[in-house]
């Protein structure tokens, strides 16, 4: 359904109603409706969500985004099996290319140590539910519900207490 120009349509009557951002995920997806949105004189701010760190300046520069952040479900495997630093150089890397740079995780704990270890971190994207817990290593209680990935009840107080603390900007997702 949504083709480049339904997306397009899409997103104008989403700025009409006073959105001014749009986060997108896939480039090559998103390319092709970004060019008509420009074409037709929006004015709608992008933000990637993306993880590919050899890739990001030509991605930056094909989708001209306000700011990237760190696909949260790679964060989380790469914290995990003790490669933060390739997440760290994610951020780096955007930031020379002139951009804001984000990271999104659904583990709480991968934000709280970017914020504890003083990381330049621009915004987190936050996922109020911790669906990565297997691959972090986690030990798994039972969960309230469980479609295609377990919801515990007791996720969002954890991650918003993170939030609080944190003195970056944070955007919530998977709020249900």
């Amino acid at each position: 359904y949504f083709t480049a120009e339904r997306t397009a349509v899409f997103l104008q009557d989403c700025e009409r109603a006073g959105i001014t951002a749009h986060q997108f995920a896939d480039p090559d997806r998103a390319l092709p409706y970004m060019r008509l949105l420009r074409e037709r004189g929006s004015k709608i701010q992008f933000l990637g969500l993306h993880s590919q760190t050899e890739k990001l300046r030509e991605i930056i520069a094909e989708t001209r985004p306000i700011a990237m952040a760190h696909h949260g479900g790679v964060t989380d495997r790469l914290f995990a099996a003790g490669k933060a630093s390739l997440v760290h150089a994610y951020v780096k890397k955007a930031h020379d290319c002139g951009v804001l740079a984000g990271v999104s995780a659904h583990n709480p704990d991968c934000i709280q140590r970017m914020a504890d270890e003083g990381w330049e971190v621009d915004y987190f994207m936050c996922c109020f539910y911790f669906l990565t817990r297997k691959t972090a290593g986690k030990d798994v209680e039972s969960p309230t519900l469980n479609i295609d990935y377990p919801f515990f009840k007791d996720d969002p107080k954890t991650m918003t207490q993170v939030v609080r603390q944190v003195p970056q900007p944070c955007l919530g997702f998977k709020i249900l």
